[in-house]
């Protein structure tokens, strides 16, 4: 991925984040009490340390799902505003003010499915597909309705390529 990616750096500190709860179950493993001096896990069982930390893992993949959504969505909204730029070329010069107004006031509340699919056509329907169950399983995480089952699984690993390549080729637009 290029350096420009605003999904990089939520991907790196996740990829930290899970090495750092690997050593720690490692550490866990060996009960080294030294290593554990000044943490949570020196008195616990190694059961509930290894339970706590592998939790700490899950929430650790939700996490960076959510965080990896926000900066996409951020990324294609500032995408579309320099694209919306082109409207204060409307002629005339008082409709191009007031049809960028308009668009600049109301593209927050634009629905990120209906944002999507204005590059279908661009993408593919494979792309933007998936790019939109990622936000399915987002919204999931996020809402965390007892009552309804998650949308499919996504990966940490699934939700970074997509959404990178989704925003490489809007790039490229």
């Amino acid at each position: 991925m290029s350096s420009d990616n605003p999904l990089e750096p939520v991907w790196r500190t996740y990829q930290i984040t899970r090495d750092c709860l690997r050593i720690a179950q490692r550490t866990v493993r060996r009960a080294d009490a030294r290593l554990l001096r000044g943490t949570d896990f020196l008195g616990d069982a190694l059961t509930a340390s290894s339970e706590r930390i592998q939790r700490s893992r899950d929430e650790s993949d939700d996490f960076v799902i959510l965080s990896l959504w926000v900066a996409f969505e951020r990324a294609v909204l500032s995408f579309l505003r320099e694209k919306g730029r082109g409207l204060l070329a409307v002629h005339p010069a008082s409709l191009a003010g007031a049809l960028y107004g308009k668009f600049e006031n109301e593209i927050e509340y634009w629905k990120t499915e209906e944002m999507l699919d204005l590059f279908r056509q661009d993408l593919g329907a494979q792309l933007i597909g998936d790019a939109k169950n990622i936000k399915k399983h987002r919204d999931w995480i996020a809402h965390r309705n007892p009552r309804r089952p998650s949308p499919g699984a996504v990966t940490p690993v699934f939700a970074y390529k997509i959404l990178s390549e989704v925003l490489e080729r809007i790039g490229r637009l």
